[in-house]
């Protein structure tokens, strides 16, 4: 990303397990979870699941692990490069009677100039595009497919009355995104390790 989004404190490389040492992984817990506490529902905790999802709902499935919710998170432009791998995903949980919960996509903003701001890497039209994807899931799948809780920037200590506007109407036009969320006047706080602490002080904004 060239920088990293301004909400995460590093910006190194990942390194990830190979595919096939992933899952292996990922199926050692899922079933010590269920076998103990007796677990259906699982959050995949990796930003980038679609290189895996796959091939782990297969093993699940051949290893009769019962699954009630299989909860996914991701970012905004990765979920719109992996759509294919996204629309396969919803139809294992359609075929074998689970739910996908697409979570945490960072939308952050439906304005360009939050997401420069805040260093997301991407323009709003992948923002847009995701919605539409979103809406399509659950129109195709409606007791298989559900998106989760989502992070938005809201007001902050650059936004102009314009902008406000703005966040109205797409509050507006995307209400099935904005349901759990309330562009209120709530206090945010950030940490001094953040980038984007570095940047309210130099913009004099603490």
């Amino acid at each position: 990303m060239r920088g990293g989004c301004s909400f995460c404190t590093s910006s190194g490389t990942h390194v990830f397990l190979p595919v096939k040492e992933t899952v292996a992984c990922l199926m050692e817990q899922v079933k010590f979870l269920q076998k103990k506490y007796g677990f259906k529902s699982f959050v995949i905790g990796s930003e980038n699941p679609f290189r895996f999802i796959e091939q782990l709902i297969h093993q699940m499935v051949e290893e009769n692990i019962s699954i009630k919710i299989l909860a996914i998170r991701s970012r905004v432009d990765w979920v719109n490069k992996n759509k294919r791998i996204l629309l396969k995903t919803v139809g294992l949980a359609k075929k074998n009677n689970f739910v996908i919960s697409l979570q945490q996509l960072g939308f952050e903003s439906f304005i360009q100039n939050d997401l420069d701001i805040y260093n997301k890497g991407y323009k709003i039209s992948e923002n847009f595009k995701a919605v539409e994807l979103i809406r399509k899931l659950k129109k195709i799948a409606p007791k298989n497919f559900q998106d989760g809780g989502h992070g938005f920037i809201g007001i902050n200590p650059w936004i102009t009355l314009r902008e406000i506007k703005k966040y109205c109407k797409s509050a507006g036009n995307m209400q099935f995104l904005f349901d759990s969320y309330h562009f209120g006047n709530g206090l945010v706080l950030y940490d001094r390790c953040l980038p984007i602490y570095q940047k309210l002080k130099k913009d004099g904004l603490l």
